[in-house]
């Protein structure tokens, strides 16, 4: 096992990614190539995505646009499973993943508690319960949304 640096950052990244990609029914192995042998400095063009869907619908968005769009997909997604009951004890892995084997290796309890709290901030969601708040439901376009969770008291 690795260290979680880095780690809620690229999860954050790649969920909302994945989730843009969904919607725009591209292939999520292919788009968008993060590696580029051609490219100088290796990376690949992460704008290819808002390129193919101006080339096809003439609908124009920028890297920016789809990336909110694929926080809101997770944004919604997150709201249902708090309406479903899910709280941030849920948010774990087995418990086998935290005991050590015969090698030693494990994943720390403590550093695996402290990622999921950087991913809720980064999330901008509340670190105690894991659920979206209001004021970040409202800023990304989904004020129905917090409404609708307020009404049922499900937010911090």
């Amino acid at each position: 096992h690795s260290s979680f640096e880095g780690k809620p950052e690229a999860v954050v990244f790649a969920q909302d990614r994945s989730a843009m990609k969904n919607l725009l029914v591209v292939c999520d192995w292919v788009y968008p190539v993060f590696h580029s042998f051609t490219a100088e400095d290796r990376m690949g063009d992460l704008s290819l995505e808002s390129q193919l869907l101006e080339a096809t619908t003439g609908y124009s968005v920028n890297e920016v646009d789809l990336n909110l769009i694929g926080a809101r997909v997770w944004n919604l997604a997150r709201a249902i499973m708090v309406q479903e009951g899910r709280t941030r004890e849920q948010d774990t892995l087995h418990e086998s993943y935290f005991r050590d084997d015969k090698s030693g290796e494990a994943v720390s309890k403590a550093d695996f508690e402290e990622a999921k709290s950087r991913y809720y901030r980064l999330r901008e969601w509340d670190e105690q319960s894991g659920w979206p708040t209001k004021a970040n439901l409202t800023k990304i376009g989904l004020s129905d949304v917090a409404e609708r969770l307020e009404k049922e008291r499900l937010l911090p």
